[in-house]
């Protein structure tokens, strides 16, 4: 079974399931813009970062988050917008 995927690409169905296509909405006019202000850490909250991690190497299915439920392997990080990944590892 085939079904119309983005750019009018066609993809394979397994059974009834589809697969959905991510693809970027981010526009080369944002990648361009001069970057922001760096955020004051002293005046900002921070936010919550949750991140789900498995140990089968695969991603988790979205059935796992529906009607409010999470997986329970979650890792919960708290920083800001402006944090790089080489923070956030630290």
């Amino acid at each position: 079974m085939l079904a119309a995927g983005v750019g009018g690409q066609g993809e394979r169905l397994a059974g009834h399931r589809r697969k959905m296509a991510v693809e970027s909405r981010v526009t080369q006019e944002e990648i361009k813009k001069e970057p922001e202000k760096p955020i004051d850490r002293e005046k900002t909250c921070p936010l919550l970062l949750r991140v789900f991690t498995t140990n089968n190497g695969r991603h988790h299915r979205m059935d796992e988050f529906s009607r409010g439920n999470v997986p329970s392997s979650e890792l919960q990080i708290y920083t800001w917008m402006d944090a790089t990944l080489k923070e956030l590892t630290i």
